[in-house]
């Protein structure tokens, strides 16, 4: 098993094709317009949820997690609406596997609370009704002599006729069928967990040290890989040379291909050291410097943009005293918070890649890199926790780079 964990540019996968497999016949552009890019929301409430026999729930958010606290905030949703106890409720990172669209894993825009809270409350009181309905049938009782609360369905006026919904579904046979009748979503003031200072489901793994990011993803037989990136932003690779990088201890193979140079080595360590002993040349790439990004973002002798033109302010200035300031914003660096890297595990009939990444779309190409490059594997996409970062979320190079070089 090959496996390469690094981030870095790179746009070609003849490199990937030549070690693992005859490159498929089927481009990237065919591929990309076989894909619905869509943001519909899940017409069924199990895509959002699981309930297992121990009575917990499993609930899949498709907005990533990157320590601004939404899985929890969904989470609260959902439990209010579902009625379910907090302590049995188990959040988990979706992908699209789980049967979302596309576009719905985006998480950009502090939208994700303000954009699912309607969908997912109203998936919960769905399934919600669907558990009554499955428990009125098991039990020989009554619909509206059912109530749902802490994960259970039990008799209005008889606690102890009651079913888990770890039970309901354990018993059921057949498929679920959504309830006709218009739902009933709750009251907001009967609500017990929307609004409340609850814990945040993510903390405790990370202040342990448990969770998991794209970068301390593990997998059995793991090589480790670098590539060369260039000195400038743009420049591209006109030369590379092996010299001894290909003797090196640890070092698995070297490629230079098509304007690629990288190294696969057992360890991340080896692979660096071999890299640096590698003679690369490069061409192109922006030139600019520090004094000239200062002069972009300098309002200068031309006054700038009018942002906003009101009333008489030369008249209003004779009548008082002139307060004049100069407010300057400097150029934003953007820089995620941690070290980008993506795994391709690549099997002779699956690839799972592990990414931690914010920008669903990354996945659609992903898939069509990997179908070009790889021929018909079956392909799996794990999404990992992603730390916040301040960056263009448009720009996903660190994906395309794990998945197009990572897999050499």
């Amino acid at each position: 098993m090959w496996l390469f964990t690094v981030a870095s540019e790179i746009t070609n996968c003849s490199a990937i094709s030549r070690l693992l497999a005859p490159r498929a016949t089927r481009s990237i552009t065919s591929c990309s317009r076989s894909v619905r890019r869509s943001a519909a929301v899940p017409d069924s409430p199990l895509v959002w949820f699981e309930i297992t026999p121990d009575n917990t729930t499993h609930l899949y958010i498709p907005k990533a997690e990157m320590g601004q606290g939404i899985h929890t905030a969904l989470a609260q949703i959902a439990a209010e609406e579902l009625a379910v106890d907090w302590e049995q409720l188990v959040v988990h990172q979706a992908d699209l596997e789980r049967g979302f669209a596309p576009l719905m894993l985006y998480t950009f825009g502090s939208n994700s609370v303000y954009s699912l809270y309607q969908p997912i409350r109203e998936a919960a009181a769905t399934l919600r009704e669907m558990l009554r309905a499955e428990a009125a049938r098991q039990l020989g009782q009554p619909l509206e002599e059912l109530v749902a609360k802490s994960s259970t369905v039990q008799h209005i006026q008889t606690a102890t006729v009651r079913l888990t919904y770890g039970e309901i579904v354990a018993n059921h046979q057949g498929d679920w069928d959504a309830p006709e009748a218009t739902l009933e979503l709750k009251d907001a003031a009967k609500f017990r967990y929307i609004g409340q200072p609850m814990p945040r489901l993510d903390l405790p793994a990370k202040v342990l040290g448990q969770a998991t990011y794209g970068y301390d993803v593990r997998v059995p037989d793991m090589l480790y890989g670098v590539m060369a990136h260039p000195p400038r932003y743009g420049a591209t690779l006109r030369r590379a040379l092996p010299n001894t990088a290909s003797t090196m201890p640890g070092v698995v193979a070297v490629v230079i291909e098509d304007g690629f140079a990288g190294v696969v080595a057992d360890r991340r360590s080896a692979a660096r050291a071999a890299l640096a002993h590698m003679t690369l040349e490069w061409e192109g790439g922006t030139t600019i410097n520090q004094g000239e990004l200062e002069q972009i973002v300098t309002v200068g002798e031309s006054g700038g943009v009018v942002l906003q033109d009101e009333g008489d302010v030369t008249a209003g200035l004779r009548q008082g005293t002139s307060i004049t300031a100069a407010y300057r914003t400097p150029l934003a660096a953007h820089a995620p918070l941690e070290p980008q890297a993506a795994l391709a595990e690549v099997g002779p009939d699956r690839i799972m890649i592990h990414a931690s990444e914010d920008v669903g779309l990354a996945f659609l190409e992903a898939r069509c890199v990997l179908l070009q490059c790889l021929g018909h594997r079956a392909l799996a996409v794990e999404r990992v926790l992603d730390a916040e970062s301040v960056r263009d979320f448009m720009e996903h190079r660190v994906f395309e780079e794990g998945i197009e070089g990572e897999v050499f």
